[in-house]
């Protein structure tokens, strides 16, 4: 009586699952449930340092610290890249992972034109090139959520740089606090 078993799925046959996101505010993501299939924006305010590229274990997929898996022990890793990152709406912040597709995107790089950049830069220069590009920035993330007692973090498999006229923003600004 509690369970019915539906033939045909109750949204439209055409909607394609793999690339379709609902729109949900950061405010709701932070507050609510983890959910799946989510696209939610905010201004980027922070690039971490352990952006860029990293190791992952090979048996579990957890990021080596020096060599390390906390689960699994030493492992030599397989490479991989992400961007963490901080993302904020009115006061509400949540962290973001975004994996290897997504940030080559955003990037315009493919992964030799990356390492590329870090080998002229260095890891710390390569983050710091990131934050010149984004910081301040406003974007939209699609993915994943998890939220548990530590907060909300999203796990980005699509990451825009959303595009904004300055100064129709600034006249919004002057309008919003009065001063237009």
């Amino acid at each position: 009586d509690q369970l019915t078993m539906l033939e045909t799925p109750p949204w439209d046959a055409e909607m394609d699952l793999t690339n379709h996101a609902v729109d949900v505010k950061l405010t709701d993501v932070v507050a609510g449930p983890s959910r799946v299939g989510m696209k939610t924006r905010g201004m980027l305010v922070s690039v971490r340092e352990d952006s860029g590229f990293i190791k992952r274990c090979t048996d579990c997929r957890r990021v080596l610290r020096d060599g390390v898996c906390f689960d699994c022990g030493e492992n030599e890793g397989t490479e991989d890249i992400r961007l963490r990152l901080v993302v904020d709406d009115d006061g509400v912040t949540a962290a973001v992972l975004v994996n290897k597709d997504a940030s080559l995107a955003v990037l315009g790089m493919d992964q030799e034109q990356m390492r590329s950049k870090v080998e002229e830069v260095g890891d710390l220069g390569f983050v710091q090139y990131v934050r010149e590009l984004m910081l301040g920035r406003q974007i939209s993330v699609s993915g994943r959520s998890i939220v548990d007692d530590q907060g909300a973090m999203v796990l980005a498999d699509g990451f825009e740089l959303e595009e904004h006229d300055a100064q129709m923003r600034a006249s919004e600004l002057r309008t919003q606090w009065g001063w237009a």
